[in-house]
């Protein structure tokens, strides 16, 4: 499943991330998001175009349509 369809407040684990956008990766990757961390949703706005994501021991607002290429599964 993506990250934007995950159960808020339930920690799940990246297992791929599939963006094309070499540069994009490489931000969601500088600031936590890579395969083998844990995930966690903690809201999601009211027209669901951001979710507020707990990674590592930060939280950030990320768009939507970023997070439908995040693979992740539930622990």
């Amino acid at each position: 499943m993506t990250l934007d369809v995950c159960d808020k407040n339930k920690t799940c684990k990246i297992v791929s991330i599939n963006l094309q956008d070499q540069k994009l990766k490489l931000r969601l990757y500088e600031i936590g998001f890579f395969v083998g961390a844990y995930a966690k949703v903690l809201n999601k706005s009211g027209l669901k175009k951001t979710l507020l994501v707990q990674v590592l021991d930060s939280c950030f607002i990320i768009k939507t349509h970023i997070a439908k290429f995040v693979e992740v599964e539930y622990e």
